[in-house]
């Protein structure tokens, strides 16, 4: 027997894997035997174990977990046939067990020209999924410089205000001098004069 995971991002299929029995991790490093391009999916987030009777799932301390239905994977557990496994926030892993095929894929990296194609589209749209998250990536860094700006420039604003204020308030107290300086100076000059 050996076992056929089909990897999803939302509803979306990315890929699918005849593993023979054995250990493979999944996660969304290039150097994992099942290659999982999705968000809040871990480097390497989980290994599955194939056996010839079941498929054992255990979650490698990822950083969004691992869940089968709506729980979340403590320790390792034998996955009911056809059940997803949630991986992040958008991926998914299916599994079932298959006939063994006939020069199988192994872990996806080898096979019939039409596997070679896909791989192929696969890398693609693991490129552009990268170049968009860069793109995200390099516009929230962009939107939270402009955010800091926004904000150093309000309190230079509110120092300003103030010290425009302390200005104005300084300037009205010299002046309310002068002019009793004037009229002192005035009553003076009349007092000189009789």
């Amino acid at each position: 027997m050996q076992a056929e995971i089909i990897v999803r991002e939302g509803a979306r299929a990315l890929g699918r894997y005849v593993l023979d029995p054995g250990e493979y991790i999944i996660g969304s490093d290039m150097s994992c035997d099942i290659l999982l391009d999705s968000q809040g999916v871990s480097r390497k987030h989980a290994q599955i174990i194939v056996t010839a009777e079941r498929l054992l799932v255990r979650d490698l301390g990822s950083t969004n977990g691992t869940f089968v239905g709506t729980s979340e994977l403590k320790g390792s557990l034998a996955v009911p046939l056809q059940h997803r496994i949630r991986l992040g926030a958008e991926g998914s892993a299916e599994g079932r067990l298959i006939e063994k095929e006939k020069a199988a894929v192994t872990n996806g990296n080898h096979g019939s020209p039409r596997n070679a194609e896909l791989e192929t589209a696969l890398a693609f749209a693991k490129a552009e999924s990268h170049g968009e998250r860069k793109k995200q990536e390099e516009l929230c860094a962009l939107l939270a410089a402009a955010a800091e700006e926004i904000d150093a420039l309000k309190s230079q604003i509110e120092r300003d205000g103030e010290t425009s204020a302390r200005v104005a308030q300084d300037a009205e107290t010299r002046a309310k001098e002068i002019e009793f300086l004037r009229k002192e100076h005035g009553h003076l000059v009349q007092q000189n004069e009789q």
